[in-house]
């Protein structure tokens, strides 16, 4: 299985002694040019903006992105946060940290699930 990572640009730092010009680039979940559908979102709740709960709601709520899998991986291992992300739709939780092979074989079964 080949993964490919997309990250979300993190904003640059202001100058010193002076605030920055630039505007933050916008995230790629905001943009409106059109872009292939991923095939799987592995998906981290600690985003800055708009959390993993708002994301992972905005991507069921779409009828684009809807029926994509998404595998929350984060450092909020706790039951509550565990139910909350599936009642709201996620395929599948894994907590930091942890192996790449078990990120691999949760990858490749909710994959093989949409098949």
């Amino acid at each position: 299985m080949t993964l490919r990572l997309q990250r979300t640009p993190k904003p640059r730092a202001a100058p010193a002694g002076g605030a920055s010009r630039r505007r933050p680039e916008p995230s790629p979940f905001h943009t409106s040019r059109p872009r292939p559908s991923p095939r799987t979102f592995v998906l981290d709740l600690n985003l800055p903006g708009l959390d993993g709960y708002g994301v992972l709601s905005h991507l069921r709520s779409r009828p684009a992105t809807a029926n994509i899998p998404v595998i929350v991986l984060t450092a909020k291992g706790d039951e509550d946060n565990e139910v909350r992300v599936f009642e709201l739709g996620a395929d599948d939780f894994l907590t930091k940290p942890f192996r790449a092979r078990a990120l691999s074989a949760r990858l490749e079964a909710v994959l093989g699930r949409r098949r």
